[in-house]
């Protein structure tokens, strides 16, 4: 038998035909042992190739059905670069002319802040449009649910939406101090009851994230299965839903005063509950038509 390449052995496989067993053998009849087979590469194959393409055929009339990894649902294609970028900077950049608009502009936050304090609100409100769409795409819009095109843009827009929130965590935890967000602090310097809120709200709304981010990773659906891999997806609804938190804690005092908007124009914040809630809804909607 072939020595199996970069291959570990810990999946059950029955294998016909063995040498060793001679009773078996003797009594005229193929053998069958269990050898334990799964598929993960070796360091040198890291980063070589296509990582899905295994030698299997090292075990000669073996049943390995069983011991090929089945890809992630949407990951058998791949948005073309120009679809990708378009989908990431046709949402960030009229985020970015808002926040500017709004903020720079008609607020009079100074120039020197559009770095880091006016970026990171286009990347926060980004991040949540890109997740929302993730979870509306083929059921508002894109093609047939469930398709695999329509799983590869969700795949897509979700992991561009977990990138735009890490950024924004990363900005906000430099930004973050009474200087920048007085609303959050008491005059102690602790957080105040709005900090609290918007940070526990912010601080699970990406626990929920990092689970369907880390159930993209190459052969978590094989690993996971069917079920646990679907509910890992769905807890991005969990994550909209906190995000609609976040956002509430942290802006609510500003929405309902509509006279101290900037420019009449609605706060990031808003518009980041808005677009968070519009993809529940859609589901919602989806979830009632299942049951009439």
């Amino acid at each position: 038998m072939r020595v199996l390449e970069g291959l570990t052995l810990s999946r059950p496989v029955t294998v016909s035909g063995l040498a060793g067993s001679n009773e078996a053998s003797a009594l005229g009849r193929p053998s069958h042992r269990t050898a334990f087979l799964s598929v993960v590469p070796a360091p040198a194959q890291i980063g070589r190739g296509d990582p899905s393409r295994y030698d299997l055929e090292a075990v000669p009339n073996a049943q390995n059905r069983g011991a090929r990894l089945r890809p992630n649902p949407g990951s058998r294609i791949r948005l073309p670069r120009r679809e990708q970028v378009g989908w990431v900077l046709g949402v960030w950049i009229p985020c970015l002319v808002y926040a500017i608009v709004r903020y720079n502009v008609f607020e009079g936050v100074e120039w020197v802040h559009l770095p880091l304090y006016i970026v990171n609100k286009s990347v926060a409100f980004a991040g949540v449009i890109l997740i929302a769409l993730a979870y509306a795409v083929g059921k508002a819009f894109g093609g047939p649910s469930g398709s695999e095109n329509v799983r590869a843009k969700a795949k897509f827009l979700g992991l561009a939406g977990f990138s735009m929130i890490t950024l924004h965590i990363l900005m906000a935890m430099v930004l973050l101090s009474p200087a920048n967000y007085a609303k959050f602090f008491a005059e102690t310097g602790k957080l105040n009851l709005t900090g609290e809120m918007t940070f526990l709200f912010g601080v699970l709304a990406y626990g929920c994230l990092l689970i369907p981010a880390i159930a993209t990773l190459p052969y978590m659906y094989e690993a996971l299965g069917m079920a646990r891999w679907l509910t890992a997806q769905h807890m991005g609804y969990a994550t909209l839903a906190l995000a609609c938190g976040h956002t509430l804690a942290m802006g609510l005092k500003g929405w309902i005063d509509p006279a101290s908007w900037p420019g009449s124009m609605p706060p990031i914040t808003l518009l980041g509950f808005l677009a968070a809630l519009v993809a529940l809804l859609i589901k919602a909607a989806q979830l009632v038509r299942r049951a009439t």
